[in-house]
């Protein structure tokens, strides 16, 4: 049953993480964002914060105690999937850049030529 205020150390340390992390947590997106197309950044958001999620249900509720053999072989997956679609995206967005940098030096214009 929750309770409030929240008792024990724990609750007022899981407060002061979440107070901590979120701003950095932001702070580190937008300058990802400054740097890199929104296409690489957001599902790289995503699949880090789903596997961290995964992980930290199994640190406190203990979920994986349950898991059948087969399970975590579909898990593993699953991540390795999510990995390789977020690394396909990264670098089709590095080969189409490079593309358009070789295109623009064969044909003797600077890269930002063209897309007036």
């Amino acid at each position: 049953m929750c309770s409030f205020p929240p008792r024990g150390w724990q609750s007022y340390l899981l407060v002061f993480g979440l107070a901590v992390s979120i701003p950095c947590q932001l702070f580190f997106l937008n300058r990802a964002l400054a740097f890199f197309d929104a296409t690489f950044v957001v599902p790289t958001l995503q699949c880090f914060w789903s596997l961290s999620s995964i992980c930290m249900g199994d640190v406190f509720f203990e979920e994986f105690d349950a898991w059948k053999p087969w399970m975590g072989g579909v898990f593993a997956v699953g991540v390795a999937l999510s990995i390789s679609g977020v690394a396909t995206i990264a670098y089709d967005q590095y080969y189409n850049e490079r593309s358009h940098q070789w295109q623009c030096q064969r044909d003797g214009l600077r890269p930002t030529e063209g897309f007036d």
